[in-house]
């Protein structure tokens, strides 16, 4: 109890001290000119240049009479008047030296300010996006955190493919399961996400997620909190939308990457946007890597095409569309390293702690317990099509057509378990495991962006529906065992019984309708409530032929359910805004829906609801930009034991998570940027029983961590064209299960790089982990392995665009 006083004791304190500073600034602020900026409520349109770059000299004084705006805003223009963007406003650069930079649109300030500047993390503030809702709110307007991941930044940061970028997001934990990849922890719940490529969602994401390489992103837009009347089902702790690189008229252009590092690890990408004219444009993007793994004989191979089509065969009418072809092959692959008797150890740790004497040894941190000959690999199309036609000024429709076709093989041994007699040595486990996998989705959207009694009003309706069919093959059995130090690794066998003792062929058919309104109204000119609405169903369909018997079972489950929010904005001030949300989202007891056993598909969908509120705020003349959240998640009907009698599931259980959230970017000079972000959590299981009828209330769920920082540093130096950079991480404990036996202790890993200047592009130095940190980085499958992170490692990386 002490603990959750303390953290909203924090909370509130952060906050309240946070409105105070923001208050101060803003009545010394008082005297500037009114065109300093915008009309409260109105959102930036564009965004100043930072004091790093160059600019002209002030104008004369009688200049800004030309760009002054009349204090009435959209909401109070007449009907027949659409809203008007506002005129740009002087930036913080005009308040801090007496001069006027030219304006910025929030992308492309995103595309020349440091990555860690203020002035980046405010464009993000006023980047409209779909992720935290279906009316192109701003993050400023959206009375929920919504965390951006930019190009300009993963390339900054290093980022090379979705999971590393994934760790740039503050309070978001990534693991490294080849099985599973980006599955994370977000705000305290383990695989809760909704996961979306440009907005299209799928069906059980953790199907979805790979590595995909991260030059082929523009950015990655972040929901947090439940985000289910946006992406529907399994939107609990948020929602993940890939932003791909999209085609535009403004001008052809050509982009490159290469890079090379540790482990003899090959990075490459190549992009191409030809504007064909005013109304036709297209853009290629074409990723390949390769890498020899950390671990013992890990060698992997990924790659990525990515086309888009934009046409605008009138004033009216924009159509894309969009090519994604996905490829990866992952040969005996990292399963987790297993924990072993420190009695047996070569050079125990303290890396894990147990309560029997298990520890993760530091002599095992290369080795390979995989097949000879294993394998994992995957191959997917995705085609995308949306098209937008205006109506009339206020009124448009948008229809949105997508179809997804994958394959995916697992054929390795990956579940490794130490066994202390008759002699030392690792048990194994082997998998077959295959993926036909095909989806089609439609989604149509009516919008209306106009005046209702005075005020501005954004209203979107509409429908969606998606039609999922899965095919699996999934074969389970015993493998060799192995020496822990020497492991006689062996080939996978022949045949498809013996080592086998389960063997199943699984279909499942899936159909997921859906009807969903939101609404937005400034009730003032600084004043936004927002509301939104969804009702979802799934009908389930799955059959299991068990191989061994020749019997088929099947069964099914009919779902639904309803999902709301409501929340506000308040601009207190110009570049602060208050924002306060309540929120519902559902999500399947079962974290893959297609491969959920009968017993698991009978069970109603698990409900949760959050509360938050919180502050976006650009402050000390635009050069401190500052997003800080309080919140509060609790999940009803999870799967649970009947505490009469252990050995019967039931629905029942329940978890929370409360927290705090904070992310701050400062520029402190005009070569010298800060980013700072933290994340307290507390997060417990409020109801639980274990198969053995004990209680597990106040355990913490698996992988979750109670805290998590990170502060990034670049200066850019005056006496050559480089740029230094820095960037601390410290993740707190985590345990391997719920049970709470197993406990990774928690770390903190430095990286560092310099970027020099070179021709039309960048080359970057970076050294990662340069501490050699020696540490368990995620926990999946079993409770007694974790996955250990990468060693110090160095990378070279060349970047262009011209």
């Amino acid at each position: 109890m002490s603990t959750r006083i303390s953290i909203w004791r924090i909370a509130w304190t952060g906050t309240t001290s946070i409105v105070a500073i923001t208050a101060t600034l803003a009545a010394a602020n008082a005297q500037s000119p009114p065109s300093s900026a915008p009309p409260a409520g109105t959102p930036l349109p564009t965004v100043p240049v930072e004091p790093t770059v160059q600019t002209k000299q002030a104008a004369p004084a009688s200049k800004p009479k030309a760009v002054v705006r009349s204090k009435a805003t959209p909401n109070a223009q007449a009907k027949a008047q659409p809203p008007q963007a506002p005129q740009p406003a002087p930036g913080p650069q005009a308040a801090i030296e007496g001069q006027e930079a030219p304006p910025q649109t929030p992308l492309q300030a995103l595309e020349t300010l440091p990555a860690a500047s203020a002035g980046a993390a405010a464009a993000k503030l006023d980047v409209k996006n779909t992720t935290g809702s279906a009316l192109n709110l701003t993050p400023r307007e959206t009375p929920a955190t919504v965390n951006i991941v930019t190009q300009k930044e993963i390339e900054e940061r290093g980022a090379r493919g979705l999971v590393e970028t994934f760790r740039l997001v503050p309070g978001v934990v990534v693991g490294n399961n080849p099985g599973e990849v980006t599955a994370n922890v977000t705000r305290g719940f383990h695989k809760a996400n909704g996961f979306s490529i440009d907005g299209s969602r799928v069906a059980d994401p953790v199907f979805l997620g790979r590595d995909y390489n991260s030059f082929l992103f523009d950015r990655v837009e972040v929901l947090k909190g439940p985000a289910s009347v946006v992406s529907g089902t399994s939107g609990l702790a948020g929602s993940f939308n890939i932003i791909t690189k999209q085609a535009t008229t403004e001008r052809t252009f050509t982009e490159g990457m290469v890079g090379y590092g540790s482990f003899n690890t090959i990075d490459t990408g190549v992009g191409l946007n030809v504007a064909l004219s005013p109304f036709a444009a297209f853009r290629s993007t074409f990723a390949f890597s390769n890498s020899s793994g950390y671990v013992d004989d890990t060698d992997s191979q990924k790659m990525g095409f990515s086309t888009n089509i934009l046409l605008k065969p009138s004033d009216r009418l924009t159509v894309t569309t969009s090519i994604d072809y996905y490829k990866d092959d992952y040969s005996t692959a990292y399963y987790a390293t297993p924990l072993i008797h420190r009695d047996v150890a070569r050079n125990p740790t303290d890396a894990v702690t147990s309560s029997n004497g298990l520890v993760l040894d530091r002599a095992n941190r290369y080795k390979n317990y995989n097949f000879l000959d294993g394998n994992m690999n995957m191959e997917s199309i995705w085609l995308r099509n949306a098209a937008e036609y205006k109506l009339s000024d206020e009124w448009s429709v948008r229809n949105e057509l997508s179809y997804y076709s994958a394959d995916r093989l697992w054929r390795d041994s990956d579940f490794y378990t130490f066994v202390a007699s008759p002699m030392p040595a690792i048990a194994r486990g082997i998998t077959l495991i295959s993926h036909d996998h095909e989806f089609w989705s439609e989604r149509m959207a009516l919008r209306f962006d106009g005046n209702v009694a005075g005020m501005r009003n954004r209203f979107a309706a509409g429908a969606e529906y998606m039609e999922t069919t899965f095919g699996s093959k999934r074969h389970f059995g015993d493998a060799p065992r192995v020496d822990i130090f020497s492991p006689d690794r062996g080939y996978y066998p022949e045949g498809d019984t013996t080592p086998f003792y389960s063997r199943t062929r699984q279909t499942a058919d899936h159909v997921t309708k859906a009807a969903f309104a939101e609404n937005a109204i400034n009730i003032l000119p600084h004043w936004i409530v927002s509301t939104g609405v969804r009702y979802e169903t799934i009908d389930i369909d799955r059959t299991i032929l068990n191989e061994a018997t020749g019997t088929t079972s099947a069964f099914g489950n009919d779902l639904g359910a309803r999902t709301w929010r409501v929340g506000t904005t308040y601009d207190l001030f110009p570049g602060t805004t208050l924002f306060a949300q309540y929120a519902e989202a559902i999500t399947p007891v079962s974290s893959a829906l297609m491969i959920a056993s009968a017993s698991n598909v009978a069970f109603k969908l698990t409900t949760g609801n959050s509360v938050e509120a919180g502050i976006k705020s650009r402050m000390f003349g635009g050069r401190v930009t500052t997003t800080a959240s309080i919140y509060e998640i609790e999940q009803d009907d999870i799967l649970t034991r009947d505490p009469a009698r252990p050995s019967i599931v039931v629905q029942g259980g329940s978890q929370r998570s409360r927290g705090v959230e904070v992310e701050t970017a400062i520029s402190l000079t005009k070569a010298w940027n800060v980013s700072l972000s933290g994340t307290i959590i507390d997060t417990e299981f409020t109801e639980l029983t274990d198969s053995r009828g004990n209680s597990l209330a106040g355990n913490r769920p698996v992988n979750s961590v109670p805290w998590a920082w990170n502060a990034l540093m670049t200066y850019r130096l005056d006496f050559m064209p480089a740029t230094l950079g820095a960037q601390l991480t410290g993740i707190g404990p985590f345990y391997t299960s719920n049970a709470n036996l197993y406990e990774a202790k928690e770390r903190t890993l430095f990286d560092a790089w310099v970027a020099f200047d070179v021709g039309k592009g960048t080359l970057r130095l970076r050294g990662r982990n340069l501490t050699d940190e020696f540490y368990a980085e995620w926990a999946d499958y079993n409770e007694t392995s974790v996955y250990v992170g990468a060693p110090r490692s160095f990378d070279v990386t060349y970047s262009v665009k011209w």
